[in-house]
């Protein structure tokens, strides 16, 4: 082992060259920019001292306090002329150009940075609680995570973490080996090694520094040399976004080293805890484990411990690409090319799990013309197969020569990490799934035998986080020593002194039951009744007649010859439950085809349209009966109903749905509702308390077969009591989560509210937008809220009412780990009722935003939605009024009668995307077909 010193090698902050001559003005003006840029990458940084007042419920403390765990950290005053900030503002002039750097501050992004002024004030002064609701007591899944000793050393000084960028050469791709060089280095090094560090890929984060800012070691391995350079990147204090991450880091560290759990991606899970599961000719594993998340939060600095499953099929892609082609055969042999076809449909978006480095890629693509065989050229320009290079690296005989390579494109977190690789190549036979997938999660038997050890009661899921902290504390005595050489600590003592391994408690309200307003069969009066606390009216609704329904007169019926006689059936109890409601249907036209070929069920629609032209009536609806679940058939079915001309609404359902006798009914029940819905009828409505107000429901299909083309659902009211909606969509490229056509279908938007509504424009929009990252929020602010784009449409629409107009852009997600339990009357942990709201403590300080409940389960744990306002143009909506029409727009999807999870809105413009990006693959143009939801 021999240590060599870098070029440039220098004392850590002593000055460098100086630039060009400078007056001190010049000079304190560019600290100052500098110094901002570093405040917008991060919260509450060393420059910064906290300005926010308490919260609610919080202890008072003054601005020269430091706290110790909200990263609200402000160190002693600085001035700009003295020779140390002159130091560390010409450092940092120079690092932040690079793009290593500039990645770093994209990862780090300030959810308040993009806050409108007015709205900051807001949540500085705590105006965005709730007061409406009945008070309850719930525990949550948070636990807190105490950071005093990591800020301050031993004789109570503010230290410093250190930062340091990690090059190998040549390239080591594999993380582990890199791990051991690091570890190997440092054993070896202990006079100039830090003695304490986290090493993260590419990045070394310690708690002191080495000698030089660049330093160079050289490490003997099998005939060969690698050099391992140490380049220091940052220095920053414990308490930003970049000190969350190292401890984030340190936890996963400990949990995978010490704990010895299995990572896969963000989760651990216990190996030795697998459940083999048997189902549907197929054998599964399901691996029990947890996830782990530290942020900052309105209470302080917590650890969000969620409890995760994981199936692993036990099964390699390579057999899933075998499974393929054998079902494929018969078309194989008239069309060779449709076993690429099928298998890359199946294949692509699914994650794999490598059996060589146990590491986890999701698929994006299929190299047909690659093998093993076949010569790749490295980051480094040489060339290598994948025959030689298994045996070399990890001693593995390829058995199948002859097969595709799987493709990965890392993203450019991943990218970094993997030393700027851009593609991945991956061989079937090593890759085993690490889920479920699409044909499997239709399996309603595989789902059902998977579920019982996947889905956890409140109970079980809040009785496996106490044992989680247990385990944590009690595992080993190495465990414990390497979170107290960090100086972490996490457990809820101060709610629980002795028994820290209880859920951190929280306080959040119960909105009263909402009232729907339904129509009375006998007298066609409408009448307002009581809601449900459990959110469900399935029986309600069927002593009631539908607010707004017609009748079906011009429609065709399709079914095969095998599924006659059941189709004739089924009518019978479609024509009764639709009487029911209110739904007068007439006798179809029935075309009976001879198979479910796509070819026959054409010619049946064809021959439909046809017979009703020649009778001079225009085609209202095609019921098409399917035998089996096709997907080529179904989207068929869809696209031969979208006709340029005139577009006609379809509807279909599986035969075996009907086979039960006892079921039939109900299941016609829900057909005729749906049927009427997508004609334009509305079954039941709520009081919405917002008058002239336009809502909208954004929402993005992510669409994995056209490489990269994603599409943008877009759904907007235009009645006062948001039951009729106009739908969108337009497509867009990957990377970019809302396409720059949005102020196109504002405007149409707009359009369509003015038809209906006697030329008028809405005073106020709410916008709803589903599925956006924390990450995103830049991009969504620059694009969706910017004056350069949706206001500069409003201002040439709106001159004369923009003084009125009120815009309210709200971002909603479903995919977080936050969840809550309320007692129940045994005294056991269960799920809140439908309308509990959280919006203290457990959400973010930075952000104006609550967590609402709003559906039941029957089976697992409730996850909430986690609301975020990222824009109010007047302010004029209070707390209450925001969670309370949030809460009403769940009552308002007309394909369930209940509560859902999410807005309607946003649940139409998810239904609108996948359909179109499914199936239909081009935009609706016809406006009075856009104005109901043919989705449904």
């Amino acid at each position: 082992m021999e240590r060599r010193a870098g070029i440039g090698r220098g004392r850590l902050g002593a000055a460098r060259a100086p630039p060009q001559p400078e007056t001190r003005e010049m000079q304190a003006q560019s600290i100052e920019q500098i110094t901002q840029g570093l405040q917008n990458a991060t919260v509450g940084g060393r420059y910064r001292p906290s300005a926010r007042p308490p919260r609610l419920n919080e202890r008072p403390s003054h601005r020269e306090e430091r706290s110790t765990d909200s990263g609200n950290y402000s160190g002693p005053p600085s001035d700009p002329s003295s020779p140390e900030h002159q130091s560390l503002a010409q450092r940092v002039r120079a690092e932040v150009k690079t793009k290593e750097q500039k990645l770093m501050e994209d990862d780090m992004f300030d959810q308040g940075a993009h806050l409108q002024p007015a709205m900051k004030q807001k949540i500085e002064e705590g105006k965005f609680y709730g007061t409406s609701g009945t008070e309850v007591m719930l525990s949550s899944n948070f636990y807190r995570v105490d950071m005093r000793n990591m800020m301050r050393d031993e004789r109570g000084r503010d230290v410093s973490w250190y930062q340091y960028r990690v090059d190998f050469k040549p390239a080591v791709d594999d993380v582990q080996k890199r791990e051991e060089l690091i570890d190997y280095i440092a054993e070896n090094n202990t006079d100039i090694f830090p003695p304490l560090y986290i090493f993260e890929g590419t990045m070394i984060f310690a708690f002191s520094s080495l000698d030089e800012k660049k330093s160079k070691f050289i490490v003997k391995a099998k005939e060969k040399s690698i050099e391992v350079s140490l380049t220091l990147s940052n220095t920053f204090v414990p308490n930003n976004p970049l000190g969350v991450q190292v401890m984030n880091l340190i936890n996963r560290k400990n949990i995978k080293d010490n704990l010895q759990l299995e990572q896969v991606q963000r989760s651990f899970f216990i190996k030795d805890r697998a459940i083999q599961v048997f189902s549907g000719g197929k054998t599964f594993e399901v691996w029990p484990g947890y996830s782990f998340a530290i942020n900052t939060y309105e209470a302080g600095l917590f650890m969000v411990a969620n409890i995760r499953a994981k199936v692993i099929p036990n099964y390699t892609v390579m057999d899933v690409l075998k499974a393929t082609f054998q079902e494929a055969a018969e078309a194989v042999r008239s069309k060779p090319h449709l076993k690429n076809i099928e298998s890359t449909k199946r294949i692509i978006g699914i994650q794999v799990r490598t059996h060589y480095n146990n590491k986890t890629y999701r698929i994006d693509d299929i190299a047909w013309d690659l093998s093993p065989q076949s010569e790749v050229r490295k980051a480094d320009g040489k060339l290598f197969n994948f025959m030689d290079f298994f045996q070399d690296q990890y001693q593995i005989q390829i058995e199948e020569a002859v097969q595709p390579l799987l493709i990965n494109r890392p993203k450019k977190r991943q990218q970094r990490r993997a030393v700027g690789a851009d593609t991945n190549y991956l061989l079937p036979e090593l890759c085993n799934l690490t889920g479920l997938d699409e044909r499997t999660r239709k399996d309603f038997r595989v789902m059902r035998d998977l579920a019982v050890h996947t889905r956890k009661s409140p109970q079980m899921r809040s009785n496996e986080l106490r044992k989680l902290i247990k385990y944590m504390k009690g595992k080993s005595q190495t465990q414990a020593a390497y979170m107290d050489r960090w100086g972490m600590m996490i457990g809820n003592k101060d709610q629980n002194p002795g028994n820290e391994e209880e859920l951190f408690q929280v306080r959040g309200r119960e909105l009263p039951p909402e009232e729907l307003i339904m129509k009375c069969r006998g007298t066609g009066v409408l009448k307002t009744l009581q809601g449900s606390k459990e959110g469900d009216w399935d029986r309600t609704i069927k002593d009631w007649h539908m607010i707004e329904t017609g009748s079906l007169e011009n429609w065709g019926f399709v079914c095969t010859r095998r599924d006659q006689k059941r189709g004739s059936q089924f009518f019978s109890h479609l024509k009764d439950q639709g009487s029911k409601i209110g739904f007068r249907i007439e006798a179809p036209l029935v075309h009976v085809a001879e198979t479910d070929r796509k070819d026959d069920i054409n010619n049946a629609i064809a021959s439909i349209f046809q017979n009703h032209y020649h009778n001079g009536v225009n085609t209202e609806m095609i019921f098409v009966l399917l035998p089996s679940r096709k997907a080529d058939v179904y989207a068929n079915v869809k696209l031969a109903c979208m006709r340029r001309d005139r577009p006609v609404m379809s509807q279909c359902l599986l035969t075996s749905t009907i086979m039960a006798d006892d079921k039939i009914a109900a299941v016609a029940f829900k057909v005729a509702m749906q049927m009427s819905c997508k004609l334009g009828g509305v079954p039941w409505q709520v009081k919405i308390n917002l008058k002239n107000t336009m809502i909208i429901g954004i929402d993005t299909y992510h669409d994995t077969d056209r490489k990269g083309k994603n599409l943008t659902g877009f759904v907007s009211s235009y009645n006062k009591n948001a039951t009729k909606w106009y739908s969108q969509t337009v497509q867009m490229c990957s990377k970019q989560e809302i396409s720059d056509g949005l102020t196109h279908m504002m405007e149409g938007a707009l359009e369509a509210w003015r038809y209906y509504n006697n030329n008028q424009l809405p005073d106020r929009i709410i916008i709803y937008r589903d599925g956006v990252g924390d990450g995103q929020l830049s991009y969504i602010h620059d694009h969706e809220v910017s004056k350069t784009s949706l206001f500069n449409l409003m201002i040439q629409i709106l001159k004369r009412q923009l003084t009125k107009l009120t815009i309210l852009l709200k971002l909603e997600k479903k995919q977080i780990n936050q969840r809550f339990f309320r007692m129940n009357e045994n005294g056991e942990e269960d799920n809140p009722y439908p309308g509990t709201v959280v919006d203290s403590k457990i959400t973010r300080r930075d952000m104006y935003d609550f967590l609402l409940v709003s559906q039941k389960v029957r089976q697992g744990t409730v996850t909430p939605v986690h609301y975020n306002v990222i824009y109010d143009s007047t302010l004029n909506l209070n707390a209450d009024k925001i969670q309370m029409i949030s809460y009403k727009l769940t009552h308002l999807y007309f394909n369930w009668p209940g509560t859902i999870r999410v807005p309607a809105p946003c649940q139409y413009a998810h239904k609108l995307a996948t359909l179109i990006g499914d199936h239909i693959h081009t935009e609706i143009t016809d406006v009075e077909f856009a104005s109901k939801p043919f989705y449904l």
